[in-house]
């Protein structure tokens, strides 16, 4: 099984859109995508061609193919089930182009943030690393106590020589592995998860992006035609607490309503019960939970905002403060010393 980028995914989806949206059959629009392409890409649309004409549909010939999303197989089932596949085919694009959209907000806001992160450690290590071992020789030399703050600073810079390289290998291989292991150990990411989700402020974010996933696959499947029950399951991959969620589907097929089970979850705003409670008593349960995903979309774009403009003022002063902690480490010695020579 292939993992494709999202982009080149949606451009796909794209396309198939348009060809089925014209009247093409979906191995002739399959075919038409694939000469596109050369090497292993076009291989990959030649199978599915063929698994399709084996009797196979186009979800299970994507699935077993790509790295399909379970709320966009599931969309996709239920367009072959229904008869209306070029619709299901737009529905999975334009589900898909949202989750991109608000995923690359999130991360924008990020970026700056990390850049001058990233800039006030090298400028720290650099200081301590390259300017200590001059200036150390010289403090010690004034025979005089040193304050917290310089000895704090000369451990630092005896730790930076004598362990950097040791530092920068072990921080590296995290970085390189790190993402490996979160994609291939369940374990890890759900250690992973459970760390983002309790870390302040980002932890809250980070809750509502993937409630706001779930909100919108299960709407757009049930506005496909999918009953609330199998919604409910494919959707449920893109939330981090399928336990809780597992427990809400037993909830609603023992008879709740969809409204009352939402307002159980704790993690899941408010309004979104009210809303979709006010949707299954008008009969647009599918509208009511993408206007739910909608709204917390809008949230989460204003608390990105909230999070980089104080952020970006934080990181300056934490650059201001590293930087300034080494010049007064370097000053005190030497003003404790004139002190002493006034006297």
């Amino acid at each position: 099984m292939k993992k494709i980028r999202r982009k080149e995914m949606i451009m796909f989806f794209e396309k198939l859109g348009l060809y089925t949206g014209s009247g093409l059959s979906v191995n002739a629009s399959l075919g038409l995508i694939a000469n596109d392409h050369n090497g292993k890409t076009k291989v990959l649309y030649t199978d599915m061609i063929h698994t399709i004409e084996s009797g196979h549909g186009l979800s299970l010939s994507l699935s077993s193919a790509i790295k399909l999303p379970e709320a966009v197989s599931g969309l996709l089932h239920a367009g072959e089930l229904s008869g209306r596949i070029s619709e299901s085919i737009n529905i999975s694009k334009n589900l898909m182009e949202k989750q991109e959209e608000l995923k690359g907000k999130c991360i924008s806001a990020i970026i700056y943030p990390v850049v001058i992160g990233v800039f006030a450690i090298l400028l720290t290590i650099g200081l301590v690393k390259g300017i200590m071992p001059q200036i150390i020789p010289l403090l010690q030399s004034l025979k005089v106590p040193l304050p917290l703050l310089t000895r704090i600073v000369i451990s630092l810079s005896r730790i930076l020589s004598d362990y950097g390289l040791y530092i920068l290998l072990i921080s590296t291989l995290i970085i390189i592995f790190a993402p490996i292991l979160n994609a291939k150990s369940r374990r890890v990411k759900i250690l992973v998860s459970a760390i983002v989700l309790r870390s302040p402020i980002i932890g809250k974010v980070v809750s509502d992006y993937m409630v706001s996933l779930f909100l919108r696959s299960c709407g757009s499947m049930i506005n496909s035609g999918i009953d609330v029950e199998r919604a409910m399951r494919y959707a449920s991959a893109s939330l981090g607490h399928s336990r809780n969620i597992g427990q809400s589907i037993k909830a609603f097929i023992g008879g709740s309503t969809l409204g009352a089970v939402l307002k159980d979850i704790k993690y899941i705003p408010a309004f979104v019960a009210s809303l979709v409670s006010a949707g299954e008593v008008s009969g647009h349960l599918g509208h009511s939970l993408i206007k739910s995903a909608d709204i917390i979309d809008a949230d989460i774009d204003r608390a990105l905002r909230k999070i980089t403009s104080l952020l970006e003022p934080a990181m300056m002063i934490m650059m201001g403060g590293m930087v300034g902690a080494i010049a007064l480490s370097i000053m005190m010695p030497i003003y404790d010393v004139s002190k002493v020579l006034q006297h």
